[in-house]
């Protein structure tokens, strides 16, 4: 199973999930939307890998930027192979966007607070605590946090790959896709 998270004000019907879910019609994928409270949203993901990991099938993540970060978390919780799209690695980068928001797919309104930017703060995972070496995948373009900030983070801890262009949203999807099938191949 891979479990592929959304990133801030996305929702599982994203296109990663569907375009993952189509270039891998051996691999079940679950794309859940998760509330924009952090721990709300872990608790959810949480309930996904345990429920996957029963069933005795292996278990794979696969995040996008703030799904990067809890991807991360998870895969380092419970030694799980993740594959991180431009990925969250600082909290404080969400402090921007404090104030009120819209879901992007689901037109929900709500607040974005401190003290749900704090909530993420125990869920930052050091690259070093990663049992599995992830796959992370950067665009140079994205314009939300700077590719160099992952690479930092993951350098000598992961896979990373840079590609020119692109952007936040990660462009590269379908040329990346040959490097996903092998990372996942026998890991899920």
């Amino acid at each position: 199973m891979l479990i592929v998270v959304h990133g801030f004000n996305g929702t599982g019907k994203g296109g990663k999930a569907a375009q993952l879910d189509a270039a891998l019609p051996d691999i079940k994928v679950e794309s859940p939307t998760l509330p924009h409270v952090p721990d709300k949203a872990v608790a959810v993901l949480d309930k996904l890998v345990k429920k996957g990991s029963r069933r005795g099938k292996p278990v794979a993540l696969a995040g996008a930027s703030l799904g990067g970060l809890y991807a991360a978390y998870l895969a380092a919780k419970y030694d799980l192979p993740a594959i991180l799209f431009n990925p969250l690695v600082d909290d404080a980068l969400l402090r921007d966007y404090i104030g009120p928001q819209k879901n992007f797919n689901t037109g929900k309104s709500y607040e974005w607070t401190a003290a749900l930017c704090d909530q993420l703060t125990p869920y930052l995972t050091e690259a070093g605590a990663l049992a599995v070496p992830p796959l992370v995948l950067l665009d140079q373009g994205d314009e939300v946090y700077g590719h160099w900030q992952a690479m930092r983070h993951y350098e000598g801890h992961a896979d990373i790959r840079v590609y020119p262009g692109g952007s936040h949203a990660f462009d590269h999807l379908g040329e990346a896709m040959p490097v996903i099938r092998k990372y996942l191949e026998g890991r899920c």
